[in-house]
């Protein structure tokens, strides 16, 4: 699920370490990590 939210993964080197850029849909990104920290807060009841 989580590869068809990453457009592009861009390493560049930067002062001897590497800088990480994650390109691609932010939202749905974040609701999965929101989900994942706390399971019942999507749920209905």
């Amino acid at each position: 699920m989580l590869r068809t939210l990453v457009e592009d993964i861009i390493l560049t080197p930067v002062d001897g370490k590497i800088e990480i850029d994650v390109r691609g849909d932010l939202a749905g990104i974040l609701t999965l990590s929101v989900k994942k920290q706390n399971p019942a807060a999507g749920a209905t009841g």
